[in-house]
Protein backbone atom coordinates (compact mmCIF):
# COMPACT_ATOMS: atom_id res chain seq x y z
CA UNK A 1 0.00 0.00 0.00
CA UNK A 2 1.52 3.27 -1.13
CA UNK A 3 1.43 6.16 1.39
CA UNK A 4 -0.23 9.48 -0.32
CA UNK A 5 -0.24 12.56 2.16
CA UNK A 6 -3.56 14.42 2.49
CA UNK A 7 -4.73 17.11 0.33
CA UNK A 8 -4.99 19.32 3.32
CA UNK A 9 -1.33 18.30 4.98
CA UNK A 10 0.26 19.60 0.64
CA UNK A 11 -2.36 22.84 0.57
CA UNK A 12 -0.91 23.65 3.99
CA UNK A 13 3.02 22.91 3.30
CA UNK A 14 2.43 25.34 0.06
CA UNK A 15 0.38 28.34 0.40
CA UNK A 16 2.49 28.98 3.97
CA UNK A 17 5.54 30.01 2.35
CA UNK A 18 3.55 31.61 -0.96
CA UNK A 19 1.42 33.40 1.17
CA UNK A 20 4.44 34.67 3.27
CA UNK A 21 5.92 35.62 0.07
CA UNK A 22 2.98 37.68 -1.06
CA UNK A 23 3.44 39.60 2.64
CA UNK A 24 7.47 40.07 1.77
CA UNK A 25 7.93 43.70 1.29
CA UNK A 26 8.56 45.46 -2.33
CA UNK A 27 12.73 45.91 -2.64
CA UNK A 28 13.41 49.32 -5.00
CA UNK A 29 16.56 50.38 -6.33
CA UNK A 30 17.30 53.20 -3.83
CA UNK A 31 20.73 54.25 -5.16
CA UNK A 32 22.05 54.63 -8.73
CA UNK A 33 25.76 53.73 -9.79
CA UNK A 34 26.56 54.34 -13.55
CA UNK A 35 27.75 57.08 -15.92
CA UNK A 36 25.92 58.74 -18.16
CA UNK A 37 26.28 60.73 -22.19
CA UNK A 38 24.78 62.34 -24.74
CA UNK A 39 25.17 59.83 -27.52
CA UNK A 40 23.29 61.94 -30.19
CA UNK A 41 21.78 65.13 -30.90
CA UNK A 42 19.35 65.75 -33.68
CA UNK A 43 16.35 68.40 -34.95
CA UNK A 44 13.23 67.14 -34.10
CA UNK A 45 9.85 67.88 -36.28
CA UNK A 46 8.41 70.35 -34.52
CA UNK A 47 6.61 74.13 -35.87
CA UNK A 48 9.33 75.74 -34.67
CA UNK A 49 12.01 74.14 -36.67
CA UNK A 50 10.17 73.82 -39.63
CA UNK A 51 12.64 75.92 -42.71
CA UNK A 52 15.39 75.18 -40.37
CA UNK A 53 18.51 73.74 -41.81
CA UNK A 54 20.99 71.26 -40.09
CA UNK A 55 23.35 69.06 -40.92
CA UNK A 56 24.67 66.45 -38.24
CA UNK A 57 28.12 64.63 -38.22
CA UNK A 58 28.64 61.32 -36.53
CA UNK A 59 25.66 61.55 -34.69
CA UNK A 60 26.57 63.94 -31.66
CA UNK A 61 28.16 67.24 -34.15
CA UNK A 62 25.25 69.37 -35.23
CA UNK A 63 25.58 72.28 -37.42
CA UNK A 64 22.71 74.89 -37.25
CA UNK A 65 21.99 76.96 -40.09
CA UNK A 66 22.93 78.31 -43.47
CA UNK A 67 26.31 79.87 -43.92
CA UNK A 68 26.89 83.47 -44.98
CA UNK A 69 30.67 81.92 -46.19
CA UNK A 70 29.57 78.64 -47.61
CA UNK A 71 31.73 76.99 -44.90
CA UNK A 72 29.65 74.61 -42.54
CA UNK A 73 32.29 75.42 -40.25
CA UNK A 74 31.33 78.71 -39.58
CA UNK A 75 27.91 78.21 -38.23
CA UNK A 76 26.82 77.68 -35.10
CA UNK A 77 27.79 74.44 -33.93
CA UNK A 78 26.24 72.33 -31.01
CA UNK A 79 28.63 69.65 -30.19
CA UNK A 80 28.35 66.70 -27.56
CA UNK A 81 31.72 65.49 -26.61
CA UNK A 82 30.42 61.90 -26.71
CA UNK A 83 32.42 61.27 -22.90
CA UNK A 84 30.65 59.40 -20.07
CA UNK A 85 30.09 61.21 -16.68
CA UNK A 86 30.44 58.54 -13.39
CA UNK A 87 27.65 59.06 -10.40
CA UNK A 88 27.80 56.96 -7.79
CA UNK A 89 24.95 56.77 -5.29
CA UNK A 90 22.43 58.52 -6.91
CA UNK A 91 18.72 58.57 -5.66
CA UNK A 92 15.30 60.37 -6.60
CA UNK A 93 16.43 64.28 -7.06
CA UNK A 94 19.75 64.08 -6.74
CA UNK A 95 21.71 65.89 -9.06
CA UNK A 96 24.39 64.69 -11.85
CA UNK A 97 25.59 65.39 -15.50
CA UNK A 98 23.15 64.35 -17.97
CA UNK A 99 25.97 64.89 -20.71
CA UNK A 100 29.01 67.18 -21.31
CA UNK A 101 29.00 69.50 -24.48
CA UNK A 102 30.21 72.30 -26.64
CA UNK A 103 28.82 75.34 -28.63
CA UNK A 104 30.57 77.51 -31.42
CA UNK A 105 28.74 80.77 -32.21
CA UNK A 106 29.45 80.83 -35.49
CA UNK A 107 30.80 83.71 -37.66
CA UNK A 108 28.67 83.27 -40.63
CA UNK A 109 25.44 81.54 -39.06
CA UNK A 110 22.62 83.68 -41.54
CA UNK A 111 19.47 85.28 -39.06
CA UNK A 112 16.65 82.86 -39.11
CA UNK A 113 18.06 79.83 -40.94
CA UNK A 114 19.04 78.06 -37.87
CA UNK A 115 16.63 74.94 -35.85
CA UNK A 116 15.03 76.42 -32.51
CA UNK A 117 15.12 72.96 -30.80
CA UNK A 118 17.04 70.09 -30.46
CA UNK A 119 16.99 66.99 -28.70
CA UNK A 120 19.91 65.42 -26.86
CA UNK A 121 19.42 61.43 -26.93
CA UNK A 122 20.90 60.33 -23.01
CA UNK A 123 22.37 57.02 -22.70
CA UNK A 124 22.86 56.04 -18.61
CA UNK A 125 24.14 52.84 -16.94
CA UNK A 126 21.95 52.25 -14.38
CA UNK A 127 23.57 49.55 -11.67
CA UNK A 128 25.01 47.91 -15.01
CA UNK A 129 21.55 48.74 -16.79
CA UNK A 130 21.85 50.93 -20.19
CA UNK A 131 18.95 52.78 -20.50
CA UNK A 132 17.88 55.57 -22.68
CA UNK A 133 16.23 58.59 -22.40
CA UNK A 134 15.56 62.06 -24.39
CA UNK A 135 15.54 65.54 -23.50
CA UNK A 136 14.58 68.99 -25.55
CA UNK A 137 17.00 71.88 -25.21
CA UNK A 138 15.42 75.22 -27.21
CA UNK A 139 18.26 77.74 -28.96
CA UNK A 140 17.69 80.82 -29.73
CA UNK A 141 20.45 82.62 -32.10
CA UNK A 142 21.48 86.00 -31.25
CA UNK A 143 20.37 88.29 -34.06
CA UNK A 144 23.41 90.69 -35.86
CA UNK A 145 26.05 88.45 -34.04
CA UNK A 146 24.74 88.77 -30.62
CA UNK A 147 25.08 86.01 -28.31
CA UNK A 148 23.12 82.71 -28.35
CA UNK A 149 21.44 81.32 -25.79
CA UNK A 150 20.43 77.60 -24.57
CA UNK A 151 17.63 76.87 -22.18
CA UNK A 152 14.64 75.12 -20.96
CA UNK A 153 11.87 75.46 -23.30
CA UNK A 154 8.11 75.42 -23.76
CA UNK A 155 8.26 71.33 -24.39
CA UNK A 156 9.02 70.81 -21.04
CA UNK A 157 12.50 69.17 -19.35
CA UNK A 158 11.12 65.64 -18.53
CA UNK A 159 11.67 62.48 -20.90
CA UNK A 160 8.23 61.04 -21.71
CA UNK A 161 8.71 58.98 -24.66
CA UNK A 162 11.34 56.93 -22.92
CA UNK A 163 11.41 55.72 -19.15
CA UNK A 164 13.33 52.82 -17.26
CA UNK A 165 11.30 50.14 -14.83
CA UNK A 166 13.50 49.35 -12.10
CA UNK A 167 11.72 47.06 -9.49
CA UNK A 168 8.43 48.02 -10.11
CA UNK A 169 8.97 51.89 -10.20
CA UNK A 170 8.85 53.64 -13.47
CA UNK A 171 12.25 56.29 -13.48
CA UNK A 172 12.51 59.29 -15.85
CA UNK A 173 15.37 61.88 -15.90
CA UNK A 174 14.12 65.69 -15.67
CA UNK A 175 16.21 68.59 -16.83
CA UNK A 176 17.31 70.98 -14.11
CA UNK A 177 19.96 73.47 -16.15
CA UNK A 178 22.96 74.46 -17.88
CA UNK A 179 26.73 75.04 -16.12
CA UNK A 180 30.02 74.52 -16.26
CA UNK A 181 29.64 73.40 -12.14
CA UNK A 182 27.16 70.97 -10.05
CA UNK A 183 27.87 74.30 -7.87
CA UNK A 184 26.11 76.91 -10.57
CA UNK A 185 23.65 75.15 -12.75
CA UNK A 186 20.91 77.85 -14.69
CA UNK A 187 17.83 76.99 -16.91
CA UNK A 188 20.10 79.05 -19.15
CA UNK A 189 23.12 79.93 -20.61
CA UNK A 190 24.93 82.43 -23.24
CA UNK A 191 27.51 81.38 -25.61
CA UNK A 192 30.44 83.17 -26.23
CA UNK A 193 30.98 85.74 -28.40
CA UNK A 194 30.76 85.31 -32.11
CA UNK A 195 33.70 82.60 -33.07
CA UNK A 196 34.19 81.79 -29.67
CA UNK A 197 33.03 78.31 -28.37
CA UNK A 198 32.27 77.35 -24.56
CA UNK A 199 31.84 74.49 -22.68
CA UNK A 200 29.13 72.97 -20.83
CA UNK A 201 26.73 70.58 -18.99
CA UNK A 202 23.31 69.33 -18.62
CA UNK A 203 22.38 68.66 -15.25
CA UNK A 204 19.73 66.53 -14.67
CA UNK A 205 17.98 63.71 -11.93
CA UNK A 206 16.43 61.20 -11.51
CA UNK A 207 12.20 61.15 -10.71
CA UNK A 208 9.54 58.93 -10.60
CA UNK A 209 7.51 59.00 -13.38
CA UNK A 210 4.05 58.06 -12.47
CA UNK A 211 3.88 60.49 -9.44
CA UNK A 212 5.20 63.66 -12.13
CA UNK A 213 2.17 62.32 -14.37
CA UNK A 214 0.21 62.09 -10.51
CA UNK A 215 1.52 66.03 -10.13
CA UNK A 216 0.79 66.91 -13.80
CA UNK A 217 -2.62 65.86 -13.20
CA UNK A 218 -3.40 67.38 -10.21
CA UNK A 219 -1.85 71.22 -11.42
CA UNK A 220 -4.12 70.53 -14.53
CA UNK A 221 -7.11 70.01 -12.17
CA UNK A 222 -6.47 72.70 -9.58
CA UNK A 223 -5.91 75.80 -11.50
CA UNK A 224 -8.33 76.30 -14.54
CA UNK A 225 -7.29 78.07 -17.54
CA UNK A 226 -8.25 81.36 -17.95
CA UNK A 227 -11.67 80.83 -20.18
CA UNK A 228 -13.07 78.33 -17.61
CA UNK A 229 -12.38 81.03 -15.03
CA UNK A 230 -13.73 83.63 -17.39
CA UNK A 231 -16.50 81.30 -17.55
CA UNK A 232 -17.22 80.69 -13.96
CA UNK A 233 -17.30 84.01 -12.43
CA UNK A 234 -19.85 84.60 -15.32
CA UNK A 235 -21.94 81.83 -13.96
CA UNK A 236 -21.40 82.94 -10.21
CA UNK A 237 -22.36 86.73 -11.09
CA UNK A 238 -25.91 85.63 -12.83
CA UNK A 239 -26.60 83.33 -10.35
CA UNK A 240 -26.34 86.63 -7.29
CA UNK A 241 -28.51 88.46 -10.04
CA UNK A 242 -30.85 85.94 -10.56
CA UNK A 243 -31.25 85.50 -6.64
CA UNK A 244 -31.07 89.34 -6.16
CA UNK A 245 -34.64 89.93 -7.89
CA UNK A 246 -36.16 86.72 -6.45
CA UNK A 247 -35.45 88.70 -3.00
CA UNK A 248 -36.84 92.34 -4.35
Amino acid sequence: MVYMPKLTNIIKHVTVPVAMLLMAPVTFADTFDGRSRVSSVYRPGYPENAGSTYERDNYINVYLGDSSTGDREDVDIYRSTGQNTSFNDIDLGDTFVLGSLTYTNGIGTIDGTTPEVLRNVIVARLNGSYRQFQIDVSVDNGEGGGLDSIYIGDYGAVSTDYTANFNGTLYSVELLGFGQSADDISASINSGEVGETINFNLYGQLIDYNQFLADQEAANIAVPTPAAASLGLASLMALLLRRKREQS
